[in-house]
């Protein structure tokens, strides 16, 4: 497992200001509930570990890669989330459930999520200027990059998953929260599954991570970025990003 000091993850709590958080909790909420009909299956890339079957994207981009395909024309008139949602629900392939994405590379590359260079807003950000404009008060990062907010419905388990198939980490920088923390969101190691009981959290995303099933809907935030000089040393994490 790549640890970070020597952790599953690192909890970030002590470095924020929670009590200001929780005021805000509400304004998050509404914000999904105003952005709700922008949300989409979340892609899970090529790391996901059960190959029973394909995911949502992969079932896109094959019909769409074939104009011979019964499905193409059907499929091709559909715009924004319509043609990923249509695919989860005539074939089910994988997800890790829906998302709003509030920022995103430009080249659609997952490389370049953490460059603010090459990251766009979407039009649903403006309904999270109360949330943003306090990350920015936490000095947490120097730039930012994608904002992405995981949805998970009654019942739905997080397909278990690496963002890097191939488990080498590249050190993204990012945070993940979960304002109430009520998703059962872990990593995990070959034994052992180390539940995240934090609301702000970083671990090594090239890790093995995923979420068991909850009585609750439940939602969490990924923002990536540029860490802040100031944050690296607050947080301890100089010996980590200079190893």
């Amino acid at each position: 497992m790549l640890k970070v000091l020597n952790q599953p993850y690192l909890s970030l709590d002590q470095h924020v200001d929670t009590k200001t958080f929780d005021v805000i909790v509400d304004d998050i909420i509404l914000g999904i509930a105003k952005s709700s009909p922008s949300q989409g299956p979340t892609y899970p890339g090529p790391g996901y570990l059960d190959k029973s079957k394909k995911s949502i994207h992969e079932i896109y981009r094959e019909i769409m890669n074939d104009s011979n395909h019964p499905y193409y024309e059907k499929l091709k008139g559909l715009k924004n989330w319509e043609p990923y949602n249509f695919v989860k629900y005539k074939w089910g392939g994988h997800s890790l459930g829906q998302c709003l994405i509030l920022r995103e590379s430009s080249t659609h590359s997952y490389l370049d999520k953490h460059d603010e260079t090459k990251c766009v807003d979407h039009p649903i950000k403006s309904n999270f200027t109360v949330f943003l404009d306090w990350i920015n008060l936490q000095n947490i990062f120097s730039s930012i990059g994608r904002i992405v907010i995981f949805l998970n419905e009654v019942g739905t388990s997080i397909l278990e998953h690496r963002d890097y198939s191939d488990g080498k980490s590249r050190k993204d920088e990012f945070i993940w929260i979960a304002p109430l923390v009520n998703k059962n969101f872990f990593v995990r190691d070959d034994v052992e599954k180390h539940y995240i009981k934090s609301r702000f959290c970083y671990f090594d995303n090239a890790n093995i991570h995923g979420g068991d099933q909850s009585n609750v809907a439940a939602f969490s935030i990924r923002i990536d970025g540029k860490f802040s000089k100031e944050f690296i040393i607050k947080a301890g994490l100089e010996g980590h990003f200079n190893d």
